[in-house]
């Protein structure tokens, strides 16, 4: 189940539509209706629960199609009666209305990004009414208007004014999610944060030890005592000197190619535990 349906089916149980049925119409069908003939009308809904929603409600004469992806409605109706539906304007109604209003158009050409896979937030209603468009972008004034695909959208983008949004239709446990799902966002960037710091700080505390290590060891190298030590000794630490970084393993093979030597690992090793030893 995406989040978008997740959120319409929370929004199609909520029993404002019941009390406010031709508020829910109107901004039902001033995005999804058409006009097939005479005084004929379809829409389309997407769920088994809208459906049973309308099913309820509707009381025009109707008969429904199922196809794999969407439940038809056809239905026969005055067109003074349809208009009165398209021209509804609740920009100045009181809330509850408004919120109808909103939770119609949602559930008609709503959709939300999902909370698994996205990293970027993002809210829309798409619509081919402009008419109910202009309502939207009154309703809720944070609202943004594009065209995407021929078709008209108001979208938000922003993770505070979505969560707004929700619950101003009440949508709460979607809410709820989409919060979740920021604290998780932040709390994974500040793990992050952290973990690139103290990345950054042992880095630092490395290359300052490093740099320490080699003066003690150029200092070693000037020093009476170095030319008392074994022979192989000498080289690992003139090769450590004009090479810190390298490896056991890269020293090792340096020996046999350099000198034909062959000492383990573990030998050089023993070399690096000495020198250490030696420059304390």
């Amino acid at each position: 189940m995406t989040f978008s349906t997740q959120i319409k089916a929370e929004l199609v149980q909520n029993k404002l539509i019941d009390k406010h049925w031709n508020v829910f119409l109107a901004g039902f069908f001033q995005n999804n209706l058409k006009l097939l003939y005479n005084r004929n009308w379809s829409f389309k809904v997407q769920s088994e629960a809208l459906k049973e929603q309308f099913v309820q409600n509707l009381k025009f004469d109707f008969k429904t199609k199922a196809s794999k992806k969407y439940f038809l409605f056809e239905f026969n109706a005055d067109i003074n009666v349809i208009n009165t539906l398209l021209k509804l304007d609740v920009t100045t109604s009181e809330l509850v209305v408004k919120q109808v209003y909103l939770i119609a158009a949602f559930l008609s050409g709503g959709s939300v990004s999902d909370l698994i896979n996205s990293n970027n937030f993002h809210l829309q209603i798409s619509s081919n009414n402009e008419f109910q468009i202009q309502q939207l972008l009154k309703l809720f004034s944070f609202f943004k208007k594009t065209v995407k695909q021929n078709q008209l959208v108001v979208y938000l983008k922003s993770y505070e004014k979505i969560c707004n949004f929700l619950k101003l239709i009440q949508a709460f446990d979607g809410y709820l999610a989409f919060e979740n799902k920021q604290l998780e966002k932040s709390f994974t960037l500040n793990q992050l944060r952290k973990s690139n710091l103290e990345v950054a700080n042992l880095m630092k505390t490395i290359r300052s030890n490093n740099q320490t290590n080699q003066l003690q060891l150029k200092s070693f190298i000037k020093s009476s005592s170095f030319a008392k030590r074994p022979l192989n000794f000498q080289r690992y630490c003139l090769i450590k000197s004009d090479h810190p970084d390298w490896s056991l393993e890269q020293i090792a093979n340096f020996f046999f190619t350099k000198y034909n030597i062959k000492i383990s690992r573990s030998g050089i090793q023993h070399f690096s535990v000495n020198l250490k030893k030696l420059c304390q």
